[in-house]
């Protein structure tokens, strides 16, 4: 009986030692347009809820920064979310049309649906106007 839990803890000792560390809490940067139909070429497609509306983004920039780590497994990056944050900032993009760019920034902890909003850019980007 001795030899098995010995056995037991050596295994459970050998196998958190070659655990990865996973990211804990990362931020999430995602910069692109405002999907029309629901198709992106050369871009991710990034699906958020946002006050109840459905609202796909084509990110041609999607970025992930660590900020705090543990031990376990790597997690893919978020392409489908909840955007919690402040109501009037919330508003503000569930209004967004294609094809409208945006910015957004916020942290995210990877095995949950919900990205905090810590910033966010809209931008009517389109053609410059005329030099006179």
């Amino acid at each position: 009986m001795i030899a098995l839990t010995a056995a037991a803890i050596f295994a459970a000792a050998t196998t958190s030692a070659h655990t990865k560390p996973r990211a804990a809490k990362e931020l999430v940067r995602i910069h692109g347009t405002i999907a029309a139909g629901g198709t992106c070429e050369k871009a991710t497609l990034v699906k958020l809820a946002v006050l109840g509306r459905a609202l796909q983004i084509c990110a041609s920039d999607l970025r992930r920064i660590v900020v705090a780590t543990e031990e376990g497994a790597d997690e893919p990056a978020p392409t489908e979310l909840d955007l919690q944050g402040e109501r009037s900032s919330l508003a503000r993009l569930r209004k967004a049309q294609p094809p409208q760019t945006v910015s957004i920034l916020g942290e995210w902890r990877p095995g949950r649906r919900d990205l905090f909003l810590i910033s966010l850019d809209l931008c009517d980007c389109g053609d410059p106007p005329p030099d006179n």
